[in-house]
C-alpha cells in the first residue's frame, strides 16, 4: 500500500510556492488531495489507481517508483492549471 502523502511529497519537491506557507495544513491536504484526483484521471500508470481509499489517504497497492512520478507530474500540471487561470494573473496579463 502506498500512502498518498508520498506523491504529496513527490509534488512538492517538484514546486516552489511560498504561498503555500500561509495555509493551515488541512487546506493545503485538500488542496493536493483535489491536484491528485485530477492526476489520477488524466495520467496513465502501471498500476491500478481506482483501488484506493480516501478516507485514509492509500492505495490499495505499492505504487512503482514510476508511477508516483507521473501522479507528482500531473498534480503539478493541475496545480500549474489552476495557477496561471487565476483572475490575479489574468488582470496582469490585461494590464
Amino acid at each position: 500500500m502506498t500512502s498518498y502523502s508520498t506523491v504529496y511529497g513527490r509534488f512538492l519537491n517538484r514546486i516552489t510556492d511560498f504561498n503555500f506557507g500561509d495555509l493551515d495544513d488541512d487546506t493545503l491536504r485538500s488542496m493536493m488531495k483535489s491536484w491528485l484526483s485530477s492526476a489520477i484521471v488524466n495520467v496513465r500508470t502501471a498500476t491500478e489507481l481506482s483501488a484506493r481509499d480516501d478516507e485514509i489517504e492509500m492505495f490499495a497497492n505499492d505504487l512503482l517508483d514510476r508511477d508516483i512520478e507521473l501522479l507528482a507530474m500531473g498534480m503539478t500540471m493541475a496545480w500549474l492549471d489552476q495557477y496561471l487561470n487565476s483572475t490575479e494573473n489574468v488582470l496582469q496579463f490585461i494590464g
